[in-house]
């Protein structure tokens, strides 16, 4: 009886052995056992099974080995790091897991992973019992993981723009060099912390703050870019302008992990750009708006007036005895003359009025939202402003005028061109009129202009006359076809301020008798080109 039950225990044990055998052949374990002496596990010794002794170079059988010979198996850089750990471990009767390296007789290194736990008597270690398994393909594995990771902290670190990558709740887990450039957070300040706090982004026309792209990247689980007018706001209070995108992190199995945003800084770009944008519609002398833009300007006042009934005012402005400060003090005096006129009368102006600065001496306003009445007495409280105004330069004065024409612009205005000409030619009415004065458009100063104007020309013409001052200019007419006859054209015209007997010279546009030509002429019936009386 007692035969049979010692029969059937050891059956039993053999059973449990070769299932533990057969479990840690399958998870590619080995068991050993160590003896500890006197407190001390080098004195002890290592009992191998046959797979375990093949594990660290041995042979494959079951053996045993001193712990020292052990030690000379394992990788100089690991033993004493392993004999102090274990000793640590085994003296408080703690169960221990190491990693070391052993060095096989071919000089091969294989990592080795280890458990075990030391069995005490008294409180004091007598031996351990582990494992061990080959850990060199998971290490391996980690290496090259490792090696990945760095290769591509260190593309991002070297690429220009920001990165910063997030969990897939939004909280920072990596930022670039750049990145804690622009945000002015470091990586280790930012880690864990979510997303919106770090990347801040507003609005540059209006300052509202936007959406945070990684948030709605995350939420709508898709790439998204960000505003054209994104600033970013670091922590030290500076706003960059910035393009970024944000794009979902995912697994394989599409699951969202996180997001990485890229902010590239476009401060110097969108600054250029807006430089040339406004040097595109300003004069670069008086800091006005030039013609292209006070068109535009006046476009949308008229579709204004159209569209909803409202009643705006063009001015043009003729600086009078500009010429004067000019041609007596340099273009020097005349450029700051237009500098000063230019900020007295923006002064002057309403919040919603425009000023521009149309060419030469002549300027434009636009008075919006107001009728012919307040137009007038606003337009004359320009003018008065200009007459008080005394320029000095070198210590001369000089009293500046200015002449202005005024046109209303309602729904029944017909186009851009021609309120600029309504304007134009109330302007020269002022003129004509004595200057210094402002001159309200009517449809009739169409005719009462030309009218003027060749009454100015019939007096021109007549002092010409009276000083002698028409001059014959000739011209030779050759034909661009061989063989073609040359010919002469002689043109009239007033040489200005020409002494008597003098030849003087002409000024362009004074020509009064275009193409009094003379065809079939021999070209030596003619002086050479040039004045002739």
């Amino acid at each position: 009886m007692n035969a049979d039950s010692n029969a059937k225990g050891e059956a039993a044990m053999q059973e449990t052995r070769l299932r533990l055998h057969l479990v840690l052949g399958a998870a590619r374990m080995s068991i050993w056992d160590a003896t500890v002496v006197g407190n001390d596990v080098t004195e002890g010794v290592i009992t191998w099974s046959g797979d375990g002794a093949a594990l660290i170079g041995l042979a494959p059988v079951d053996q045993q080995q001193s712990f020292r010979d052990f030690l000379a198996l394992v990788h100089p850089a690991d033993r004493d790091l392993l004999t102090e750990r274990m000793q640590q471990r085994v003296g408080k009767c703690a169960p221990y897991h190491f990693e070391y390296r052993i060095v096989l007789p071919d000089d091969t290194v294989r990592w080795i992973g280890c458990r075990g736990m030391p069995v005490c008597e008294d409180g004091l270690p007598v031996r351990t019992l582990g494992i061990i398994w080959d850990d060199t393909p998971r290490k391996l594995q980690e290496a090259q993981l490792f090696e990945q990771k760095e290769r591509a902290e260190v593309t991002l670190a070297s690429i220009g723009d920001g990165v910063v990558a997030t969990d897939a709740r939004g909280r920072v887990c990596f930022m670039n060099r750049v990145a804690e450039e622009l945000t002015g957070w470091m990586h280790q300040q930012a880690d864990g912390i979510d997303v919106a706090r770090i990347v801040r982004l507003v609005d540059e026309a209006d300052g509202r703050e936007l959406d945070n792209p990684v948030q709605l990247c995350l939420r709508e689980r898709r790439t998204v870019g960000v505003s054209a007018r994104a600033l970013l706001l670091a922590r030290d209070g500076r706003r960059l302008a910035i393009e970024d995108s944000s794009a979902p992190i995912r697994a394989r199995d599409g699951a969202i992990l996180g997001a990485v945003v890229v902010l590239h800084d476009v401060t110097h770009e969108r600054t250029l750009t807006h430089q040339l944008t406004w040097q595109a519609a300003h004069d670069s002398l008086t800091g006005l708006i030039n013609r292209r833009a006070f068109e535009t300007a006046i476009a949308e006042a008229l579709r204004n007036a159209k569209n909803d009934g409202h009643h705006h005012a063009l001015l043009y402005l003729d600086l009078d005895r500009f010429k004067v400060v000019n041609d007596t003090c340099g273009h020097g005096a005349g450029d700051l003359l237009l500098q000063t006129l230019a900020h007295l009368l923006q002064q002057r102006m309403r919040e919603s009025d425009v000023l521009a600065r149309l060419g030469g001496d002549e300027l434009g306003v636009i008075l919006a939202f107001c009728p012919l009445p307040r137009a007038l007495k606003l337009a004359e409280e320009l003018r008065q402003a200009v007459k008080d105004f005394r320029f000095v330069w070198a210590g001369r004065a000089f009293e500046i005028g200015v002449s202005i024409g005024l046109v209303e612009i309602s729904e029944h205005s017909k186009s851009v061109t021609e309120l600029l000409i309504a304007a134009d030619q109330a302007c020269y009415l002022a003129k004509e009129q004595g200057r210094n004065r402002v001159h309200v458009y009517q449809e009739s100063d169409v005719v009462l202009a030309q009218r003027l104007g060749e009454m100015h020309w019939v007096s021109r013409l007549t002092e010409a006359l009276d000083k002698d001052q028409f001059r014959l200019f000739s011209q030779p007419i050759v034909s661009l076809k061989d063989g073609g006859n040359g010919h002469q054209e002689v043109l009239l015209r007033i040489a200005e301020d020409a002494p008597d007997g003098e030849q003087a010279g002409v000024k362009p546009g004074k020509m009064i008798l275009p193409g009094a030509a003379i065809r079939r002429t021999p070209a030596d019936a003619f002086p050479p080109p040039s004045a002739t009386t």
